[in-house]
């Protein structure tokens, strides 16, 4: 789903929620915002993690600033790993890597959800929801967000039990790798993928 296509200076980053792509399971996501917090394009079906991340380096390659494809900001879990390595392989250049205080690059690709990680995430995206900063046009986004309930001693919002969340869980990651895009503009020292951009 496409609401607004790139426009030429501005800089765009794309959450990535994956799964397996069972018939059963739940949906890879794909989200595409610009540093305004416009919701530009959706990508979500079921997909085996190899055909997702073609479609997402294909995404990553439309949206992008002076010939610079978008920042990928994948969740580096079991099938986020693979999708992490077929965009390796096929030479994109721009994938989200976590930054320590001191400005030094951590040794792998991905966004890691952790204790750590995952309640800042989820209330940085609460936050640009209630300030009204997220303009957004997908309603399967909207109609999970409407599920999520204050729950625990953090008071972080969750989702019920078997409750869907992968568009918004791609909409976090999205929103939480927006700082950072001024400082990932070039891979990592560790980074040795091939140059060119290759799209199977």
């Amino acid at each position: 789903l496409i609401w607004e296509q790139p426009e030429p200076k501005e800089r765009y980053v794309i959450g990535v929620d994956s799964a397996m792509g069972t018939v059963a399971g739940c949906n890879s996501v794909a989200v595409v915002l610009n540093e305004k917090l416009t919701h530009k394009a959706t990508l979500r079906g079921r997909w085996p993690p190899d055909i997702f991340a073609d479609k997402v380096g294909r995404l990553g390659k439309k949206y992008h600033t002076e010939g610079r494809p978008a920042l990928v900001v994948v969740e580096r879990n079991y099938p986020g790993h693979s999708v992490i390595t077929d965009l390796v392989e096929a030479g994109y250049p721009s994938i989200y890597y976590e930054i320590d205080y001191k400005g030094k690059p951590a040794s792998v690709l991905g966004w890691i959800t952790s204790t750590r990680t995952r309640s800042p995430m989820i209330s940085r995206l609460a936050a640009v929801i209630r300030n009204e900063e997220l303009k957004t046009y997908d309603s399967v986004f909207i109609g999970e967000c409407m599920n999520w309930v204050h729950q625990g001693l953090d008071q972080i919002p969750r989702a019920p039990k078997n409750q869907r969340t992968d568009t918004a869980m791609a909409m976090a990651f999205a929103v939480s790798g927006i700082p950072d895009m001024p400082l990932l503009e070039r891979p990592p020292s560790f980074y040795r993928g091939p140059s060119p951009l290759i799209l199977r």
